[in-house]
């Protein structure tokens, strides 16, 4: 059966996105594997290890259900590595593109970019619908920004994403606009002072 799409999508058991998004990626077919050596890497209970492969089973079937290609290899104890099963498929399909999204993993990551570069495909990232923030923006974040804190980076949030903002300008409020157009403001909430001779004075009086 030849493939109408030259893309091969590599989907890993924590990127079970939903149909919508995998459609939308526009690829011949999806490649999915239970791989013995990822489930032995870490230490993780055997009733959620059966939840993971059966959700990625499921999911399977629902990308078929849905008009998608899938390549599915179960687990087989002992059997090759994710690496060596993806590499025995690109062998035997004409595939000139490896897609796939991001992974937390920079082994995974290594993994796949010399997987597309012995096999001669081009190698495209989708950032990860797993989070609200893509890479590039983080990135962005860290440039304009001297100390790296969790206030400076949900207050950034906030106005970047237009949520938890409020309507008014007024007091210590600070004027922002936000996706949409609407001028909004943001209440700097100012933590306070730090005592440091408290626990000292303390000490003294016990």
């Amino acid at each position: 059966m030849a493939l109408q799409s030259s893309r091969l999508l590599v989907l890993f058991g924590d990127q079970l996105f939903p149909r919508e998004q995998i459609a939308a990626l526009d690829v011949a077919a999806v490649f999915m594997a239970e791989a013995d050596s990822i489930c032995r890497r870490y230490a993780a209970h055997r009733h959620k290890l059966v939840l993971i492969l059966s959700a990625m089973r499921s999911k399977a079937d629902a990308y078929r259900l849905a008009g998608q290609r899938v390549f599915y290899r179960e687990l087989e104890p002992g059997a090759h590595t994710f690496s060596a099963m993806l590499s025995e498929h690109l062998e035997t399909h004409p595939y000139e593109e490896l897609v796939h999204f991001e992974t937390e993993s920079p082994r995974i990551t290594r993994m796949l970019d010399k997987l597309a570069e012995a096999h001669g495909l081009t190698r495209t990232v989708y950032p990860s619908p797993k989070f609200m923030t893509p890479r590039t923006e983080l990135r962005r974040f860290r440039a304009t920004h001297k100390r790296l804190f969790m206030k400076d980076f949900y207050r950034w949030q906030r106005k970047r994403l237009g949520i938890l903002l409020d309507n008014v300008v007024a007091g210590d409020y600070e004027r922002v606009d936000v996706p949409g157009g609407a001028a909004v403001a943001v209440r700097e909430q100012h933590d306070p002072p730090v005592d440091r001779n408290r626990r000292a004075r303390r000490q003294k009086r016990d």
